[in-house]
């Protein structure tokens, strides 16, 4: 149970904007924290989507991403568990859809599939149909077009590289994958940005108190992009925000 839920990742973003770099980290960073927890007990997620990203707030009021739905978690006990594919492919890994035996790090495949998806609003994979898009992730077949990652650094796209890799052993581990700069900095640019907002804030009280007549603003700039449903390389519908 989540107090104050904001609703589901996607819809949080759509409603708010803003969406930035360091922000798209900061998530991601609370989804691995999440995972670590689980795995830990050798228990695999197995259904890590957007659809199962829930935002709530913390006592600063700061959004916190909650992995939900354990529906299809299982103990993985054995080196030999096969999982079914059950509904869309998009962000099922190599190994889930080829009916192999799933690992622990089938659940970070799946979170760089997410990582893409939120930095550039275009997904990886996904094609018109549901054979397609499995034959492109069978086939690691995946880039990152300028124009959908444009201004996107090179440590967020290596990021993606190091989890979207076909083989379950080449991935690393969650507890290493906390350890990733691009995460860390991002959640320390969060933090430093929070906090110079309420010195702001602070500032301004005072200033309203002793009847200031103007207060001039600074907004810290962000990328906006467009939120797709298919791959780069295809038509995409897309919605704005």
């Amino acid at each position: 149970y989540c107090d104050d839920l904001q609703g589901r990742l996607l819809d949080y973003i759509v409603s708010w904007g803003n969406l930035t770099e360091e922000k798209v980290a900061s998530y991601m960073l609370n989804v691995l924290q999440a995972l670590h927890y689980l795995h830990n007990s050798r228990i695999a997620h197995l259904d890590v989507k957007p659809e199962n990203l829930l935002v709530t707030h913390n006592a600063s009021g700061q959004p916190v991403v909650k992995l939900a739905d354990l529906g299809d978690a299982v103990q993985l006990n054995s080196a030999h568990y096969i999982h079914p594919l059950l509904g869309s492919p998009e962000f099922a890994s190599p190994e889930l859809v080829l009916g192999e035996p799933v690992s622990l790090t089938s659940d970070l495949w799946s979170l760089g599939v997410i990582t893409y998806v939120l930095l550039s609003g275009a997904s990886p994979f996904l094609d018109e149909s549901a054979e397609e898009t499995c034959l492109n992730i069978c086939r690691l077949d995946f880039s990152f077009p300028r124009e959908y990652f444009h201004g996107v650094s090179q440590a967020a796209l290596d990021f993606v590289r190091l989890l979207l890799r076909t083989e379950p052993g080449r991935r690393p581990p969650v507890g290493l994958c906390l350890q990733e700069a691009w995460l860390q900095a991002g959640q320390r640019a969060l933090f430093e940005a929070t906090s110079l907002i309420s010195s702001s804030l602070t500032v301004v009280s005072a200033e309203l108190c002793f009847g200031t007549d103007s207060l001039l603003l600074a907004s810290t700039p962000c990328r906006s992009y467009s939120l797709v449903i298919r791959r780069p390389t295809a038509h995409p519908f897309q919605f704005s925000f």
